[in-house]
């Protein structure tokens, strides 16, 4: 026991004693509350000081509002009712004499951007739990966001092969055309080539039978001609 007291002296000489302080009345704080610029109160103590309007700090003279910048500190119990260590607690309050339970811890309005292919900004005013429940409700959206896009973009891949595929089938089919209007090329080139040649023999066979009947027929008159003269060289012996 007695090491636990020396423990818990030993720990308190290591802070100033004016840390721990009201900043007010100078004594151990009731119901202790810290301003946003950092100063201890006791919040009886502060209420009166500031009632219900903005004053400034009395360390500082940072201005002080009850429901902004104030936050309450608790401990492992909460004291009792009565104020305790505060220059007459009696005097002061609200207009019934009394003062209000400390305020709530202060909220704060985080901005969260969803990129969703539009812009979208959610803004709350929340304590530190719901904070964390709009984070991972952000969380869960920008995975579903990406969820979708993924999904999203293995379509446009499956689309993207498929088209890939089909250009693929048009160039095969696009070769066997050309190959196919190739082969008609030639086999129209050697047709034509064929029957060239095919009727410039026919020429060549018309134009000798020509020549032979034209020959046959100078013989044939050659004899006819050998004849006449024959006979008419008899014919003048025998007169």
């Amino acid at each position: 026991m007695e090491m636990g007291q020396g423990s818990a002296h030993k720990h308190q000489a290591e802070f100033p004693r004016s840390i721990l302080e009201c900043q007010i009345c100078l004594a151990p704080p009731t119901k202790p509350v810290a301003t946003s610029c950092g100063h201890l109160f006791c919040w009886p103590c502060l209420f009166r000081w500031i009632q219900d309007e903005p004053k400034p700090c009395p360390v500082c003279r940072t201005m002080v509002t009850i429901d902004i910048n104030i936050t309450p500190i608790y401990g492992s119990h909460e004291e009792g009712s009565t104020d305790a260590g505060c220059s007459d607690p009696d005097q002061g309050g609200n207009s019934d004499g009394v003062i209000p339970p400390r305020p709530n811890p202060p909220t704060r309005t985080i901005n969260i951007r969803i990129d969703t292919g539009s812009d979208q900004i959610i803004s709350l005013a929340a304590t530190s739990e719901q904070i964390i429940n709009g984070s991972l409700l952000a969380v869960n959206t920008l995975m579903e966001v990406n969820h979708r896009n993924e999904r999203a973009r293995r379509e446009l891949r499956a689309a993207l092969e498929i088209e890939r595929a089909r250009v693929h089938m048009l160039r095969r089919e696009r070769r066997h055309l050309t190959a196919g209007l190739n082969y008609l090329r030639r086999r129209n080139y050697a047709l034509i080539h064929e029957a060239g040649q095919r009727v410039r023999r026919q020429g060549e066979e018309r134009q000798a039978f020509l020549n032979w009947v034209r020959n046959s027929a100078r013989q044939h008159f050659a004899r006819f001609e050998e004849q006449l003269v024959a006979s008419q060289y008899v014919n003048d012996h025998q007169q």
